[in-house]
């Protein structure tokens, strides 16, 4: 009985030890959830659909929104009410009703100091006040596929109508970081505003420990951006998105307890990293194939329409199959852009994904003596019967005119 007992524990310790992904990471914090950036695909995920305050995180979408609407040397004004909307003691740089500041200032009070104030005066700028930009981000968050939050407030203070969940914030954190001039102010340790003519200089200086200092126990190799958020009842919270060799991945941590916030990523991170790799299949206009076409010399080119990446258990990588299949009767002419078939991706005898192949440049038809002759006798027909509507009209008009003439001499001869 013991040997048989021996026997089972060893092979079931080999099977162990021989697989290639490890266990599922130990997360603490009640939300989290690890994206491939590119692909979308959920590697991990802790009630990812549960509703939760962002606190701080909130101020991506803000920053994301101001990209896509701002220049960055654009000049702001403070509005009068800026110093007033916002918690007493929150986080801010102080600003006053009146002053001017780039939205390039701004953008770096708002993601390395995290400026509540900064929030709202880029808020007002855009859309005249918070409530009509709250607006804006539920619009812009619903695009992104964020159908879980709705957002209340530029900086992420607390609002029990403000709420998310770490599967949306993930997909927001996923367009942000297709901004290079986000990233950048998301990883910086310390920046300088200029002084105004109502204020010094100010001096912002990193506190997400992610990438602040390699002597803070939390460094991460790799981190291209990072948001971190408190509040009371949020607890801590933390965005992240981290890059390496290819692989592009988003954390999302929500009510964690202190400094969980990061050991959690951290941990996600690396079981990303070691375990997953991320294969592109194709290219957005890659060629697939070429059709040969009689009378062309070029051919019907078929191209991929979209990139289409996937991310997977390293030892599956191989496992991926792809079946193009063309439209068996393509008629000519074909049009540039046309659809003209498909390319389906599978793994292990499952669909993983699709991709339209189009016309990558326009077919005419081919010249035959045949179409040449119909085009000649097509053509004259068409040229006779213009030139007999014309004759029909011409002496139409022709009659009518004698016709009133004649009225008009009749007309004469009474007298």
């Amino acid at each position: 009985m013991t040997k048989k007992f021996l026997l089972a524990f060893v092979f079931t310790a080999l099977i162990l030890f021989n697989s290639t992904v490890s266990a599922q990471p130990v997360v603490d914090s009640q939300s989290a959830i690890l994206i491939d950036a590119k692909s979308g695909q959920v590697l991990y995920e802790k009630n990812s659909s549960q509703k939760q305050y962002p606190a701080s995180i909130t101020k991506i979408l803000t920053a994301l929104i101001v990209a896509e609407n701002l220049k960055m040397d654009e000049i702001v004004t403070v509005g009068a009410d800026v110093p007033y909307s916002i918690e007493k003691g929150s986080s801010q740089i102080y600003l006053l009703p009146g002053e001017t500041l780039t939205v390039e200032q701004l953008l770096n009070a708002l993601l390395i100091e995290s400026a509540n104030d900064a929030a709202v005066a880029l808020a007002e700028h855009i859309s005249g006040s918070t409530e009509k930009f709250a607006v804006l981000m539920n619009k812009r968050a619903k695009e992104l596929g964020a159908s879980g939050s709705h957002f209340v407030t530029p900086n992420g203070l607390h609002d029990d109508n403000h709420y998310t969940t770490a599967h949306d914030m993930a997909k927001i954190m996923a367009e942000v970081i297709k901004h290079q001039e986000l990233t950048e102010i998301m990883t910086r340790v310390n920046y300088v505003i200029p002084a105004t003519s109502q204020q010094d200089k100010r001096y912002l200086w990193a506190k997400n420990r992610l990438f602040k200092s390699k002597n803070t126990g939390f460094y991460y190799e790799g981190v291209i951006a990072s948001k971190t958020g408190f509040t009371t009842i949020a607890r801590n919270t933390l965005v992240t998105a981290a890059e390496r060799d290819g692989l592009r991945l988003v954390t999302v941590i929500l009510q964690a307890n202190g400094t969980n916030c990061y050991t959690d990523t951290i941990r996600l991170l690396d079981y990303g990293f070691k375990d997953y790799t991320s294969i592109t299949l194709s290219t957005k206009n890659e060629l697939i194939k070429t059709v040969p076409i009689r009378g062309s010399d070029t051919g019907l080119k078929i191209v991929a329409k979209n990139n289409f990446h996937y991310t997977l258990p390293k030892e599956e990588s191989k496992n991926i199959d792809e079946e193009v299949m063309i439209n068996e009767n393509i008629q000519l002419p074909v049009d540039k852009g046309e659809v003209l078939g498909s390319i389906v991706y599978s793994l292990d005898g499952k669909q993983i994904g699709k991709i339209d192949l189009l016309a990558g440049n326009a077919v005419n038809k081919p010249f035959t003596v045949l179409a040449f002759l119909k085009f000649m006798i097509f053509g004259l027909l068409g040229f006779t019967a213009v030139l007999y509507a014309a004759a029909r009209i011409y002496v139409t008009r022709r009659n009518k005119s004698i016709r009133r003439k004649k009225r008009v001499r009749s007309e004469y001869s009474k007298f």
